[in-house]
């Protein structure tokens, strides 16, 4: 409202490009190049991507961006989220993007905003070869008035919390786990992609969830089993040490009398 919305850009475009210098420097250190040379060789790789973000932010470019971003944030979140996290973060998370597509609608109005900032936010899958980004005028608007639109558009949270929960899945339980958590992904993502070509604002983690959970149910009963014998014997255990306290306190009366001294 005060022309300050490139101090918000300023802000994305500074925590983008970081996040870029993370998924980089793996490559420099898979061949070797470590330490400063592999973080000065992946911050070089990220300055220019997010120079290109700034002064050419084109659907493709966005869209390149954005999937880089959504792989090594899913990667990062994965890796230091256990399973169970994960999913309590995608349920919640789902819930939130129901509410905010369905009931209050300001998810479509967060998207109109990303827009106008041209952040690498979300993804942008044209309609036609002749479509621009630079072009693209307000999303409300063009929803109200039931204009077609040139493109459909997929906030990066989509692809960022399944990919989170795909990545815990393959640390936690192995690779059969996590390609079954990767194959309810690409399931609720085509079965969203049914209902966004109605033309209407979808909530993609509900769908995303519904089918993981079909899909790691089996999995999910498994390791939660495996928890809980786990949990009854680390209880079992302070219940014996406990019983062998008290029989000891019982037969040998100076016993806190020799503890304390």
């Amino acid at each position: 409202k005060q022309n300050l919305d490139w101090v918000l850009q300023l802000i994305f475009l500074s925590a983008i490009g970081t996040t870029f210098i993370y998924v980089f420097y793996p490559f420099f250190h898979s061949y070797g190049i470590e330490g400063f040379a592999g973080y000065l060789g992946a911050t070089a790789f990220a300055v220019q991507l997010t120079f290109l973000l700034v002064s050419y932010p084109e659907w493709y470019v966005i869209d390149i961006s954005g999937v880089i971003l959504a792989a090594g944030v899913s990667a990062i979140f994965g890796i230091s989220f256990g399973l169970l996290p994960a999913l309590l973060l995608l349920t919640g998370l789902a819930i939130y993007d129901a509410w905010a597509v369905y009931r209050t609608g300001h998810m479509v109005d967060l998207a109109d905003s990303v827009m106008d900032l041209k952040l690498p936010i979300l993804l942008v899958m044209p309609k036609s070869w002749d479509y621009s980004f630079l072009d693209q005028g307000s999303l409300n608007k063009q929803i109200e008035s039931g204009e077609k639109r040139g493109a459909l558009f997929m906030g990066l949270g989509d692809l960022v919390i399944p990919g989170a929960l795909v990545v815990s899945s393959k640390a936690a339980l192995g690779w059969s786990v996590g390609i079954a958590a990767m194959v309810g992904s690409l399931v609720g993502f085509f079965i969203l992609m049914i209902f966004v070509l109605s033309g209407r604002p979808q909530a993609g983690l509900p769908y995303n969830l519904q089918y993981h959970c079909c899909i790691l149910k089996n999995q999910l009963r498994y390791w939660l089993y495996s928890y809980t014998r786990c949990l009854d014997h680390i209880l079992l255990q302070c219940y014996l040490l406990h019983r062998r306290r008290l029989y000891l306190q019982s037969h040998i009366p100076n016993l806190q009398t020799i503890h304390r001294s």
